[in-house]
């Protein structure tokens, strides 16, 4: 890299400099240490340059020095112990810093504004923080700072413009002194690994922005004007956390006929757009008197789902539990798809539930699902690439990572293949799907007869694609668990799958083909192909079929 100049040496001649502003020349090299001779210097501006190497310790020389900002450069090496105690403005932020902050960056009782940001700074905050009186400004974002948030952040008075910890590994609860940063602006804590609740950030009169995403926050969100108004983006992925809106009365009512009933309480998750916002501005009762068998549309292990009009004109789609269905269930389908985002997967609206009833509150799609597509009367279950589409976006989630799910996402795989329920009741022997299609390979018979008729006679490639998914099917339906495939595996063997086939072109079929699988001991089961009774077919040796 050509560098168009850098700071020299002799630049500690200048003792009668005052400020020194070089920002946003493309100078490389050092900061040489003989800045540190300048002892009148009072600003230092080199940000946004080339420079490298440390911040030299000598700058502790400066002793006049206020103003600071080397911020956008390839500086290296920790932040000095020794700055001059004169600095009122500090930003190092975007370089390479790494190491710990010390202790001594309480002597620093003149600062208002100290900017770490975007560096490789690690360990906890010190606790001599709170030295630093007069800061009215704190970022150190996007580090590694790790640890609880020390309550010291909380007892500086002045701290009122801004305090950003985001994207570092803080764990821990929000100091309960935070609630005391009356004056603060902007608080931004997102991407981080706190727990508990937001009620002692719920008196902060003077807010303007606040980000608490991406934590493990929970509990019900304060009930306050600057709360309510809070974009669902700064909230997101806090999957305990949750919006309780006026629902029924507190305690027990009465019931038509005289009965008594637990109160119902409508929650909402945070992880919404606001038009869930919009289609969750409805009543329980709105909801109970729609929950009639002329508005069934499904029928599922876990409960009955139900089709609703709000009184707005919205259509939503409503699970009732089963009544013997326990809690573990019902929170279990809460925390998996309310952190779920992804245009193929039906969206968690809210849920409601007392002692007797559980409620949980999706999205309608008067479309259908992966399952009408499939089993439904229209044409649409006949396209392969539609399909196919949708597998490999649900795989591409990565979500999956217990090998048990991972079988599941196998007896998808062979859902959409054969185009049957994996309970079919037609299944010769009342089989299931990967039993039946077991049974099928082992007897030698024809693979593509297992396919759905919708998918048959196709040209080659399509064929051929279908065949090599149903070979990655069978890895994930493995009956031992140690011979499954990681997700991630999974995810690279269908994008391969398409891939070859755009890149080749059509294959030559009476070949054959192969799929390869590199995994660690035991060895992998075979798969290989060879020319059957249809002009694509795949013979599965028999530990391929047994495992």
């Amino acid at each position: 890299m050509i560098y168009l100049a850098f700071i020299p040496p002799d630049i500690g001649n200048c003792t009668s400099l005052y400020r020194l502003r070089l920002n946003g020349n493309r100078l490389g090299g050092t900061i040489p240490s003989e800045i540190g001779n300048l002892k009148i210097l009072n600003f230092i501006d080199l940000s946004n340059n080339l420079l490298v190497g440390g911040i030299p310790l000598s700058i502790s020389g400066c002793q006049n020095l206020e103003f600071l900002d080397i911020h956008s450069n390839g500086i290296t090496g920790s932040v000095p112990d020794s700055l001059p105690r004169s600095l009122q403005y500090v930003d190092v932020s975007d370089n390479r810093l790494t190491g710990s902050l010390a202790h001594r960056i309480g002597s620093l009782t003149e600062l208002t504004k100290l900017n770490l940001a975007k560096n490789q700074l690690s360990g906890e905050i010190p606790a001599e923080i709170l030295s630093c009186s007069k800061l009215q400004l704190l970022n150190l974002g996007d580090n590694g700072f790790s640890g609880e948030i020390p309550k010291e952040l909380g007892q500086i008075p002045s701290l009122e413009i801004s305090l950003n910890l985001s994207c570092n590994q803080f764990s821990g609860k929000i100091p309960s002194h935070f609630s005391d940063l009356n004056k603060l602006g902007v608080l931004d804590i997102s991407h981080n690994k706190l727990e508990g609740s937001l009620d002692v950030l719920a008196n902060l009169q003077n807010l303007v922005f606040l980000n608490v995403s991406f934590n493990d926050f929970s509990g019900e969100l304060p009930n306050t004007p600057f709360f309510r108004k809070l974009p669902l983006s700064d909230l997101a992925s806090n999957q305990g956390l949750y919006i309780a809106g006026g629902v029924g009365t507190p305690g027990v009512h009465l019931a038509p006929g005289g009965h008594t009933r637990s109160a119902m309480k409508l929650f909402m998750s945070v992880l919404l757009s606001a038009s869930a916002v919009l289609k969750l501005e409805f009543s329980v009762d709105d909801i109970v008197k729609n929950l009639t068998s002329a508005n069934v549309i499904g029928t599922g292990s876990s409960g009955v789902v139900y089709r609703v009009i709000l009184p707005n004109g919205e259509m939503i789609a409503v699970k009732k539990m089963w009544s013997s269905e326990e809690s573990g269930a019902f929170n279990s389908e809460i925390q998996t798809l309310g952190s779920i985002r992804h245009k193929n997967i039906v969206r968690l609206l809210g849920w409601c539930s007392n002692k007797n009833l559980k409620l949980l509150f999706y999205d309608y799609l008067p479309h259908g699902s992966l399952s009408s597509l499939l089993h439904g009367a229209g044409k649409g279950g006949a396209e392969w690439e539609a399909r196919y589409d949708v597998l490999l976006e649900h795989a591409s989630m990565q979500r999956i990572t217990e090998k048990s799910d991972v079988y599941s996402f196998g007896v998808v795989l062979l859902e959409v293949l054969t185009g049957r329920h994996p309970l079919d009741p037609t299944l010769p022997g009342g089989a299931h799907l990967v039993q039946w299609v077991r049974e099928h390979l082992a007897s030698k018979k024809d693979p593509v007869d297992i396919l759905d008729s919708k998918l048959r006679g196709r040209a080659d490639p399509t064929m051929h694609e279908m065949l090599q998914t149903l070979a990655v099917s069978f890895l994930c339906v493995s009956t031992r668990v140690d011979d499954r495939p990681m997700m991630k595996d999974v995810v690279a063997m269908l994008k391969e799958i398409r891939h070859v086939e755009t890149v080749r072109g059509e294959p030559d079929l009476s070949k054959g083909v192969s799929l390869t699988v590199v995994r660690s001991s035991p060895p992998p089961a075979r798969i290989v192909d060879s020319q059957g009774s249809s002009n694509c077919s795949f013979a599965f040796s028999e530990d391929s079929i047994n495992y």
